[in-house]
């Protein structure tokens, strides 16, 4: 096995979340007095973590205001904006093949673990994982990678996989190797600008890394 963990981002890689995602931000901005936004200036904030999204969205830095912001999203993505989610094509046929080689997998997402857990569970795909590492307000998924290292889920020989240039970043900072995929929400620019190992168009061209 080449390596000893594939460490997949969840939004833009396991699946699209764009619709779900969308309805919920605009009720939450809404919800606080604030315009809705088209599906294309969303499309290109899927990725970070959301209240950096929501900052840049509402044009905002004040702690309280994104907060409670990030609080009415979360609230209606957790009963609707969730289920309008799907998997990207191949995605499951690239899960069991990763299953069949003997690969250890995980999910690390900057989604908060009980969401991520609850999405794996709405597609039939939770038992592919070992773990879910999921983050949380002022939580960057460099030191989501740091602390799955500190716990021994993996070792320095384990793969990022992601579509945006932040999951590269913090593969980087852990001294991981990383792997961008462009059938997300990243651009072939973005990733080869932050110099990914490897990049791909498609799900099966992971199963070339085994």
């Amino acid at each position: 096995m080449k390596y000893s963990t594939y460490i997949f981002d969840l939004d833009g890689t396991l699946s699209n979340p764009l619709a779900g995602m969308a309805d919920s931000i605009n009720h939450a901005l809404t919800e606080h007095g604030h315009g809705k936004r088209s599906l294309d200036e969303i499309a290109s904030y899927i990725g970070p973590p959301l209240e950096g999204t929501l900052a840049d969205v509402i044009g905002s830095t004040d702690a309280d205001r994104i907060s409670a912001i990030v609080g009415s999203y979360r609230d209606h993505y957790r009963i609707a904006g969730y289920s309008n989610n799907h998997l990207y094509d191949g995605t499951i046929d690239m899960l069991n093949k990763l299953k069949q080689a003997g690969a250890s997998v995980g999910v690390c997402t900057s989604k908060p673990k009980p969401t991520a857990t609850m999405i794996l569970k709405h597609f039939g795909i939770l038992d592919y994982f070992e773990f879910v590492s999921g983050g949380d307000v002022g939580i960057k998924k460099g030191q989501q990678l740091q602390q799955l290292l500190a716990d021994g889920l993996i070792d320095n020989q384990a793969i990022m996989i992601g579509d945006r240039n932040v999951d590269i970043i913090a593969a980087q900072q852990n001294k991981l190797t990383s792997l961008g995929v462009l059938w997300g929400f990243g651009s072939l620019t973005e990733l080869q600008e932050v110099n990914a190992d490897h990049i791909v168009s498609a799900p099966f061209e992971v199963l070339k890394l085994l």
